[in-house]
């Protein structure tokens, strides 16, 4: 199958097709009062669950089957919106979404255990909904983008029909593939049809490993959940409450969901796998985080979409890949109850199936379907990978060292974070200094990510008066959500007083301006060693440090600083 179709679609999509002509594709842009696309905004047809969402821009796209319709623009956090359209518009439809402002009610500051009440009420309710439902079909489409450093490298599209039951894991059947290379299963990932994971289910699969669900039964024994804010979706109350997992035993989520107080559902999760998971071969690492909103269907609360977003790292042939930086846009609508399964998923008990025929065909894309429209970057970088494809090779070369290794910035701060965050170029870190003694000095380090929750954190530095190399390194252990331990060794000029009042970055820059620099330095070589415990309510180190120190001499014979 040709891969060059994907460009001749992006151009022809606003028009029906011939044997569509029942059918009006509609493009819309929804905005904030500011002006700024919304994101992952729903736009559905009024009374069904028919529809798609924006993009990073708020740029939508949707087939309306027969006209009049009432198109529903739906956010947490706005006011929806609505517009009924009579005649196929000439241009774009705009939305300018309102927020919706919410007062904190007394009773949930005062009401102790509030969010395990709220939780017990969702998992309730959900066992209750669960247990009447029945098998299902829903339409969907997905997009995987794979990017290195600086560009795009690989654009994924699939359509699917995606087929699921209350006991049972959902199958999809692939209808459509567009796809600039294959730099995804190279990779070890799963096409876009993969049938994403359901944060709402019990159970949820990622990268081969089972997690909790934030509704199993047995939630509250598993996790810890935290009031956050209210927010409100037009008149309905919107709880937003934090979860992390209570013991590092099963593979557990952490995040924040968001509840609908008078439904008892939770209609969005944002979360990713705690850092003491460990995934199996060949993933070394996985950073990602999770978006997904919830709509319902017949009594049901359905996933509507999935946003994924990080990178990740895997191993292939003793060789390190990556990072990978990865983002993924998935939609689903049209859910119906259906009695069978079609022949080709009926055959085989595989989770995913290609429809060879309908691939071939394309007829998916080419009649219409709900997709998320692609942003102008990704379009481009369509464009550019037609002409010239890239290799695996080209695109994320060997690491065969960790000193060949581009810097990798953590998803979260380490325990010891800086001040002062310079900016990166590369994946490295500069820094830049000025004081009394040693003058201008330059500096660059980074962090590296290693196996089994290890990081990697040095630095190098020279100063233009004191004529010395300074250097840093250290290791840290993440043990758990809240736990580490690490330890390492610096040499470097530090002043006489233990804790500097100011970062370096605010007083070289007053020094640079002409204010005297008013700390007494000295040459210390210290190795030290941590070990950490972070709550809610602050942070609890245990730190032994030996050091050897000697005084600095420093004669000046120019106006300083300048």
């Amino acid at each position: 199958m040709t891969r060059v179709v994907t460009l001749v679609v992006l151009i022809v999509t606003a028009a029906p097709a011939p044997d569509a002509m029942s059918q009006v594709n509609v493009r819309g842009v929804v905005r904030s009062e500011a002006g700024e696309g919304i994101a992952a905004a729903h736009v559905v047809i009024d009374g069904s669950s028919t529809g798609t969402i924006t993009n990073s821009f708020g740029q939508f796209e949707i087939i309306i089957p027969r006209l009049p319709a009432v198109l529903e623009v739906r956010h947490i956090g706005f006011q929806t919106a609505r517009l009924r359209v009579e005649s196929p518009p000439p241009g774009p439809l705009f939305f300018t979404l309102q927020p919706s402002v919410y007062a904190l009610d007394e009773i949930i500051v005062a009401e102790r255990n509030f969010a395990e009440n709220v939780m017990r009420r969702v998992i309730q309710k959900k066992q209750s909904w669960s247990a009447t439902l029945g098998t299902y079909a829903a339409r969907g489409y997905s997009r995987i983008t794979l990017e290195n450093e600086s560009d795009v490298v690989s654009i994924h599209e699939a359509t699917f029909d995606l087929h699921g039951s209350r006991t049972s894991y959902a199958r999809g059947l692939v209808r459509s593939i567009r796809e600039t290379s294959t730099l995804h299963e190279q990779l070890g990932l799963q096409p876009a049809g993969w049938p994403i994971p359901n944060f709402y289910a019990d159970s949820v699969s990622i990268r081969g490993r089972d997690f909790v669900g934030p509704t199993h039964p047995d939630a509250l024994s598993h996790y810890t959940f935290a009031f956050g804010r209210t927010r409100s979706m037009d008149s309905l109350t919107v709880y937003d409450i934090y979860v992390a997992p209570r013991t590092e035993r099963y593979a557990a989520l952490i995040g924040v969901i968001s509840v609908v107080a008078e439904h008892d559902a939770m209609i969005g999760a944002q979360l990713r796998p705690a850092r003491f998971v460990e995934f199996p071969p060949p993933t070394v690492a996985w950073d990602v985080f999770y978006r997904q909103q919830y709509f319902e269907v017949a009594g049901a609360w359905m996933p509507a979409d999935l946003h994924l977003e990080g990178s990740f790292v895997v191993r292939s042939r003793g060789t390190d890949v990556g990072p990978v930086q990865i983002e993924q846009t998935s939609l689903l609508e049209s859910y119906a109850p259906t009695r069978e399964l079609p022949e080709l998923l009926a055959r085989t008990g595989d989770r995913l199936v290609l429809d060879t025929e309908s691939i071939e065909k394309d007829y998916l894309f080419a009649e219409g379907s709900n997709i998320v429209p692609l942003t102008p970057r990704e379009v481009a970088a369509i464009i550019r990978l037609r002409q010239k494809p890239i290799s695996l090779a080209e695109a994320y070369p060997p690491r065969r060292s960790i000193l060949s290794a581009a810097g990798l910035r953590p998803a979260f701060p380490l325990p010891d974070a800086p001040q002062f965050d310079w900016p990166r170029f590369g994946g490295y870190q500069v820094s830049a200094g000025l004081n009394r003694v040693d003058g201008y000095r330059l500096g660059i380090g980074t962090t590296w990510r290693l196996p089994q929750a290890w990081y990697l954190e040095w630095r190098l530095s020279q100063a233009y008066s004191l004529d010395r190399v300074r250097y840093h390194a250290k290791a840290t252990r993440l043990l758990s959500e809240r736990i580490w331990i690490s330890g390492g060794y610096t040499v470097d000029s530090e002043p006489l007083v233990g804790q500097r009042l100011y970062p370096r970055a605010l007083t070289s820059l007053a020094t640079q301006l002409g204010a005297p620099d008013y700390f007494d330095y000295h040459w210390s070589r210290a190795a030290h060693a941590v070990v950490g415990y972070r709550s809610r309510h602050g942070e609890l180190k245990v730190d032994v440090r030996s050091e050897r120190s000697r005084p600095l001499e420093s004669r000046l014979d120019r106006a300083w600083p300048f």
